[in-house]
């Protein structure tokens, strides 16, 4: 009886596991030093854009450091299935660097332009979530 108690408490606890996908929440960790960003625009996505590089811009964000300041306050979860990545016509986030390298930021993935490495979708760990991102870009916007 004990025996079949603990097998199904253990089992429920994997089932819950699961279906979160075991988040936990992390800071956001950037592409390089935050100090190295130059420039936050929000693009929309579209995948068939040669490395990314020449997204609709949709806004240019004006104060960097208030923006910063904003973001860092999202909550942001590392997950062990990983994030679903970008989607075609996201708007997104996209700091760039000082070296011309970039990243592009959703609430439910991360891409990434390195210039020795190219382009890459689902280079990311985590996810955000949806309705404070959302509420983020709506007040810059």
């Amino acid at each position: 009886m004990m025996f079949k108690r603990t097998m199904i408490t253990f089992i429920v606890l994997i089932l819950i596991c699961l279906g979160t996908g075991c988040r936990k929440q992390y800071e956001y960790t950037y592409l390089y030093d935050k100090e190295r960003i130059t420039a936050i625009e929000l693009v929309r996505f579209n995948s068939e854009c040669e490395d990314y590089r020449n997204l609709e811009i949709v806004l240019t964000i004006e104060c960097i450091d208030d923006f910063l300041a904003d973001f860092s306050k999202l909550s942001f979860y590392k997950t062990s299935l990983g994030p679903v990545g970008i989607s075609e016509n996201d708007v997104v986030i996209k700091f760039i660097y000082d070296n011309g390298d970039f990243e592009l930021i959703h609430y439910h993935g991360q891409a990434q332009y390195v210039s020795e490495l190219g382009s890459a979708n689902n280079a990311g760990d985590g996810t955000f979530i949806e309705k404070d991102f959302k509420d983020l870009l709506e007040k810059y916007s």
